[in-house]
């Protein structure tokens, strides 16, 4: 479920119009109704923020298969510091000091949930979507609901952001760019060749 979804889900179990929505968030008519009509799929962190509150939900829930994206210019220095890495390798390996590229401020609230780290994306594999250069913020967990975007190892290779798909057979990781051939893994290729890092829940893009 979408950001968009999830919002018009909430908004009609308490039989909220988007008007009652805005005077009691302070978040702009606009706003509101572009992310509902649009389908949003990419909100910004304060706005995502006010509407968890209002709500009394996480962030978690209210993103469901979305994600926030914001400019990294345009995040201020409080909350929790959190490691973004170049790369993560393999299936063996764990998070290399080395591979340490800088870090990302993340509200302190949203790190209740549990812990997080970035990864920056190294190709364009899920353009447009997710471009290269972009820091994804990720919160670390062993598995993810079916067609969220995860960060995965395949074996020894380097991290990378797919779109997770389920089925009966086993798993299958999908690319936004049609250039990049889906890899699909049997249940015991899955259970002996693929970590899952996390799931991508922001996006920061550089100016």
């Amino acid at each position: 479920m979408t950001f968009g979804q999830m919002l018009k889900k909430l908004m009609e179990e308490r039989n909220l119009k988007t008007s009652d929505l805005s005077h009691a968030t302070g978040i702009p008519y606009t706003t509101l109704d572009s992310i509902i009509k649009r389908d949003t799929k990419h909100v910004k962190l304060e706005i995502a923020f006010k509407l968890a509150s209002y709500f009394n939900s996480t962030l978690e829930e209210m993103v469901g298969s979305g994600m926030v994206r914001q400019n990294t210019a345009n995040t201020e220095h409080k909350g929790v510091r959190i490691p973004v890495f170049y790369e993560v390798l393999g299936l063996k390996s764990d998070y290399a000091k080395e591979n340490i590229r800088g870090y990302e401020m993340l509200p302190a609230e949203l790190t209740v949930a549990g812990e997080y780290f970035g990864l920056v994306i190294r190709d364009n594999s899920m353009a447009p979507r997710i471009r290269q250069g972009d820091i994804a913020l990720v919160h670390r967990q062993t598995d993810v609901e079916n067609t969220q975007i995860a960060v995965v190892c395949i074996g020894d290779e380097p991290a990378c952001v797919r779109k997770f798909i389920k089925h009966p057979g086993g798993v299958t990781l999908i690319a936004f760019d049609p250039q990049f051939e889906p890899i699909s893994l049997t249940r015991e290729k899955a259970a002996s060749q693929l970590r899952i890092l996390g799931r991508v829940v922001e996006l920061r893009s550089k100016l």
